[in-house]
C-alpha cells in the first residue's frame, strides 16, 4: 500500500469511528442565503436536499421574487440583523 493510500485509510478510519459527541444531531444540512437575489445558490442547494433558514438581500424587487419562489421571505439588511 503506497503512503496516500495507507493515509486516506487512517483517515476514513478515524471519520467511521469519530466521537458521537461530535455526530449531528440531524442529518439535514442548513444553510443561510446571503445576498440571496432571487434565489440562484438556494435554487441549487435544494437539489442538493439542503434547507434554507435564513434569507437576505437589499433588494425589494429580488426579495418579493424570492419569496414567490420559495415561501421565505427575506431580512431587508443584513447590517440590520
Amino acid at each position: 500500500m503506497d503512503r496516500r493510500s495507507e493515509t486516506i485509510s487512517k483517515i476514513s478510519a478515524k471519520l467511521t469511528n469519530s466521537n458521537p459527541i461530535l455526530t449531528p444531531l440531524s442529518d439535514i444540512v442548513t444553510f443561510s442565503d446571503l445576498f440571496c437575489g432571487i434565489g440562484g445558490f438556494h435554487y441549487a442547494a435544494n437539489q442538493l436536499g439542503l434547507k434554507c433558514v435564513f434569507a437576505c438581500d437589499v433588494d425589494q424587487a429580488c426579495r418579493e421574487q424570492y419569496k414567490h419562489n420559495f415561501g421565505i421571505e427575506p431580512a431587508s439588511d443584513i447590517k440590520l440583523v
